[in-house]
């Protein structure tokens, strides 16, 4: 059992080309001061990997890339805190994982990026961590998302996507000084609440909750061909060219978020957001 899966979205009120037969694709990739302006710099980008090595996987029930309410790895660590992705070779390959992938960095708060990845029947989930630079230790992503149902592969969705934040650092805003929990903490969700402190950057307690950082869209292709795995040359894993046994194609989007309206910035750095 198998499946090819696409990405298509929308960026600046554009829709995306269709997905040519080549795989490149455009694919939105956000986080940007008019979504999510408190005490942010003037360009905040979200890094979708900067080397080959970067881990995003398809995989079993047995893996985890990170999970919320654990400690990240060692490699994990260095990668939100420094967007430095050599430390993730020390965590080694997993059995129960069928491909890792990677796409380009996204050098401004709104931008493009392409990825892709194969799925196959016994490795039905996907788990993504993409870091937000500059901060602390923060990161957009999904553990173990499934995208086969009941034996059936998932049509179409759309999942929201919420800072959230790896344990591994103190700071309360993007360009805080280094500051290292001590011992590491658990990763968890960023909310509006939470860190409760007033200089954080996403502390905004008269909201129910943040706007979402980003949005992961995944849509599956109707048709699985050999000529279009063929294209994918050294990076398809490898396994029997019998069609029934390729892994599916996947593009991976995300994609900004409305802007929050009205804003006005302040002279305290901090932008109050108007419910």
């Amino acid at each position: 059992m198998s499946a090819i899966y696409e990405i298509q979205g929308l960026s600046n009120s554009d829709p995306m080309e269709p997905v040519p037969r080549n795989f490149s694709a455009k694919i939105p990739l956000p986080l940007s001061p008019s979504t999510h302006p408190p005490s942010a710099p003037p360009s905040i980008s979200v890094h979708a990997t900067s080397t080959a090595n970067f881990r995003r996987r398809t995989h079993d029930s047995t893996y985890t890339l990170y999970r919320l309410g654990e400690r990240l790895s060692t490699g994990l660590r260095l990668y939100v805190e420094t967007g430095r992705t050599d430390g993730l070779d020390a965590d080694g390959d997993s059995p129960n994982s069928l491909h890792s992938f990677t796409g380009p960095p996204v050098p401004q708060g709104e931008g493009t990026s392409v990825a892709r990845a194969f799925l196959d029947g016994n490795h039905t989930l996907i788990s993504i961590m993409a870091r937000i630079n500059p901060s602390p230790d923060w990161f957009v992503g999904v553990d173990s998302f499934q995208l086969c149902v009941e034996g059936n592969w998932v049509d179409t969705v759309t999942v929201e996507l919420d800072p959230l934040d790896g344990g591994t650092d103190n700071g309360f805003t993007f360009t805080a000084a280094n500051w290292p929990t001590q011992p590491q903490g658990i990763a968890y969700r960023i909310t509006s609440r939470y860190p409760a402190h007033p200089a954080g950057s996403f502390y905004y307690p008269n909201l129910p909750r943040l706007p979402p950082i980003a949005t992961l869209t995944f849509t599956k292709h109707p048709n699985l061909r050999q000529d279009l795995l063929g294209s994918l040359g050294d990076e398809s894993p490898s396994r029997p060219q019998d069609e029934t046994q390729q892994r599916p194609f996947l593009f991976l989007s995300i994609l900004p978020a409305p802007p929050l309206q009205p804003i006005a910035t302040t002279s305290t750095g901090r932008t109050p957001i108007e419910t």
